[in-house]
């Protein structure tokens, strides 16, 4: 498993709890994943984002993201808003 148990069910909960106008704030998208790519002297750096839709295309993203980076991939976080121009975020998958 890519995604732990726990993991899941925080995104689960954090998704549950963004109201419907905030998924009209952002078009749609008050979610994504933050992929970060590892560096020199053990630094990383934030390199792209992803989108899923609902749970069941979370690991299916996460796994294409794990190969399309292959070694270069640091780790991934999920960050998402439940207010306009505010967020949060928590690393869900670490290389």
């Amino acid at each position: 498993m890519r995604v732990t148990a726990e993991n899941k069910e925080n995104i689960k909960n954090c998704i549950k709890s963004i109201p419907k106008s905030i998924y009209d704030y952002y078009n749609g998208n008050p979610y994504e994943l933050m992929i970060y790519v590892k560096l020199q002297n053990d630094n990383w750096d934030l390199d792209d984002v992803d989108y899923f839709k609902g749970m069941r295309g979370l690991e299916k993203t996460i796994g294409n993201i794990i190969e399309q980076y292959g070694n270069k991939l640091s780790h991934i976080d999920f960050k998402w808003s439940d207010e306009e121009n505010e967020y949060c975020q928590f690393t869900i998958y670490k290389a």
